[in-house]
């Protein structure tokens, strides 16, 4: 097995979104977000994380990496990170603005998710997931500290237990090392483990929100002694 950890392109997302669908249907706010989908068919949620992953492909800040097997010709893993900033000082002027209008445009198609949305469930539904992904985002980004923030991690059934989520998130320890910042997560119980023995720190316990279990918070910072 030759891993290779490479930055994924736009032909790489529909591999991408196939192990993130079968990697995160038992996630509680999944579940809730897309019932008649998930987990009975992870498949049909493949075309809404392809489209997710092709943003991240050209998003400014963030860093989508993929884990691929160059002797199979396969991707096993991927990985998203995101730097989490001042944007005034850390980005280029143009990319500020690019950013603003994103967060724009985000917030419009949000509104019109909600209208397209036909019954009150699905509407009751829809708005609970906004507000817990804004409690997340305030959680995540409100204090602006200066980091990286691991957005999610998957590694494909068949190749866990291989390093391949090692070699993935040593990429993200050496951007935080350099520029002396941490790297934070939420990690699952399952992922918990692998943290821990990459010496992530336990910065706060799994919590609900709005009644949907949230996964723990974990932080690496590089010893500088």
């Amino acid at each position: 097995m030759t891993i290779v950890v490479r930055p994924a392109t736009l032909s790489d997302t529909s591999a991408i979104a196939h192990i993130g669908a079968h990697a995160f249907r038992h996630i509680p706010l999944m579940q809730h977000r897309y019932p008649s989908i998930l987990p009975h068919d992870p498949a049909a949620w493949i075309p809404i994380r392809t489209a997710r992953m092709a943003k991240s492909v050209l998003h400014p800040r963030q860093r989508l990496l993929v884990a691929y097997d160059s002797k199979k010709s396969v991707i096993v893993g991927y990985v998203l990170y995101e730097r989490v900033s001042r944007l005034s000082t850390t980005l280029p002027e143009k990319r500020s603005l690019l950013m603003a209008i994103e967060r724009a445009l985000s917030s419009a198609v949000e509104t019109l998710w909600l209208w397209a949305i036909e019954t009150p469930e699905e509407k009751e539904r829809e708005a609970k997931v906004v507000r817990i992904y804004k409690t997340m985002d305030q959680r995540s980004w409100g204090d602006k500290t200066e980091k990286w923030f691991c957005e999610s991690l998957a590694v494909d059934e068949q190749w866990r237990g291989c390093g391949v989520g090692r070699k993935l998130l040593e990429e993200g320890c050496r951007w935080a090392r350099a520029e002396g910042v941490p790297l934070v997560l939420e990690a699952t119980e399952e992922g918990r483990r692998l943290y821990e023995k990459m010496n992530f720190k336990l910065v706060r316990e799994a919590e609900m929100i709005e009644d949907i279990e949230m996964g723990c918070t974990m932080q690496w910072q590089h010893d500088k002694s």
